[in-house]
């Protein structure tokens, strides 16, 4: 069994979707706290250099993002190749966006009538 990937995210305390300026805020604070309670700090410094590189951190992430899909014991299927999909796997992808939809739209009427409500009386 090939070694898991570390979650270089959480070696850092910040969310998948945060912006290089966040990242760089989050390690200093993190190196000066690893520095002043005599920690190690060569997993923080990994992480950093990693995630800090736009072109490190798509190659990251997309590892990261297939090794989670295997966990979960399903494919990592590209946007238009949907094809590939097993056919009982591809109704049920498409029974779930439909109900997703449906579902905002009732949430988005829902909203909006209220607003109106508010605006007319």
């Amino acid at each position: 069994m090939p070694d898991e990937i570390p979650d270089l995210y959480k070696v850092l305390s910040v969310q998948r979707w945060a912006d290089q300026s966040l990242i760089e805020a989050q390690y200093r604070r993190k190196y000066e706290a690893y520095v002043e309670a005599t920690q190690d700090t060569e997993e923080l410094e990994s992480a950093y250099a990693i995630l800090s590189d736009p072109g490190s951190r798509g190659e990251y992430d997309e590892l990261l993002f297939n090794e989670e899909a295997d966990v979960f014991g399903t494919d990592h299927y590209e946007e238009g190749h949907w094809e590939n999909l097993p056919e009982e796997h591809r109704g049920d992808w498409s029974i779930r966006k439909i109900i997703s939809w449906v579902f905002t739209a009732f949430i988005l009427m829902s909203i909006t009538s209220s607003l109106c409500d508010n605006i007319v009386g």
